[in-house]
């Protein structure tokens, strides 16, 4: 019975639809991942970072560990968040639809959303307002920022890349990231990030460095003359932007 199951067309027939079911779940699951990363992606590795900064020991070591280019090198403190208390004694006024969907619209941010972004499943997790709609270019992703998105970083870092690509200014950035305190280094092709310390002699070096892999091979770099001229040396502070501000968000 078991052999005339085995040798039935229909459960022959049957057998190949599961296969290529499964087969195109994988494939499609593979491509939405190629395709996220491809925009979001794998921050380039740092072409170098010193380990050793022992004052017994000069040794300088290439750091090979992956780095999350949102936190690197970024030490600015966050604005503090206060709220202005409401007194009890203020006294309720009328307001008309007009001004309360006046005052809908100054608070939704400046990107474009979808039709339905008021919307609950529609509205960031992190309080910034609906989503702006996902680039038709990235394909299809079912919740996205559901599934992609896991801290407000990389949903701030998320809208900055779409913006960017409204704006036709992405493509000019080797690497873009977003710190813990919402600022956005966006570092441009052609240029070297690069964060300095003060060694035991009391003299800079650089700590440091990150750079697009086509721009600057992997290496050693202490100090600025082994960096190629053509290339400009720049640090987080000069070239840091607000998130928040760019976005049009309230923080």
């Amino acid at each position: 019975m078991f052999r005339d199951l085995l040798s039935s067309r229909w459960f022959q027939a049957g057998f190949a639809f599961f296969v290529l079911c499964v087969g195109g779940s994988l494939l499609y699951s593979w491509h939405v991942h190629r395709t996220t990363d491809a925009e979001f992606g794998k921050r380039p590795q740092p072409v170098v970072s010193i380990e050793n900064r022992s004052p017994s020991t000069n040794t300088a070591s290439t750091n090979t560990a992956p780095v999350n280019f949102q936190t690197e090198g970024i030490v600015n403190t966050p604005d503090a968040n206060t709220d202005t208390p409401m007194s009890d004694a203020t006294e309720a006024e009328t307001i008309d639809e007009t001004e309360l969907i006046d005052m809908a619209d100054a608070f939704l941010p400046d990107d474009d959303v979808s039709a339905d972004a008021l919307d609950p499943s529609k509205m960031s997790r992190f309080g910034l307002g609906p989503y702006p709609e996902i680039p038709k270019e990235w394909g299809f992703v079912p919740n996205y920022w559901e599934f992609m998105v896991d801290s407000i970083e990389d949903e701030l870092l998320s809208r900055v890349t779409i913006k960017m690509k409204k704006e036709g200014t992405r493509s000019k950035y080797g690497s873009v990231g977003v710190s813990p305190t919402g600022q956005v280094i966006a570092l441009e092709r052609g240029s070297v990030l690069v964060e300095y310390e003060i060694d035991e002699n009391g003299d800079k070096r650089i700590w440091s460095v990150f750079a697009h892999p086509d721009d600057l091979s992997a290496g050693i770099y202490t100090s600025e003359s082994k960096i190629p001229s053509n290339l400009k040396i720049v640090t987080a502070d000069e070239i840091a932007f607000d998130a928040y501000e760019y976005l049009g968000l309230p923080k």
